[in-house]
């Protein structure tokens, strides 16, 4: 999936990024909600870094854009 489409899926499309592929690292030039920096994660596969979202109480530096955990 693209970037772009991943953005249009999570109702994002109007973000600006940038994207880092040797980092394999997605930049959002917006402060994003929590649940869709996570959800972002799982769709692409790859770090993602965003401003911080001031009026998301459940905003983590600490976790937003780590590698997602798969069990299986």
């Amino acid at each position: 999936m693209s970037v772009r489409e991943a953005l249009r899926r999570r109702g994002l499309a109007d973000v600006a990024f940038t994207l880092r592929p040797g980092a394999e690292e997605l930049v959002l030039h917006a402060g994003i909600p929590t649940n869709a920096v996570a959800a972002l994660t799982q769709d692409l596969r790859i770090r993602v870094r965003v401003a911080r979202d001031a009026d998301d109480a459940y905003w983590s530096r600490g976790t937003a854009g780590a590698v997602p955990l798969v069990i299986g």
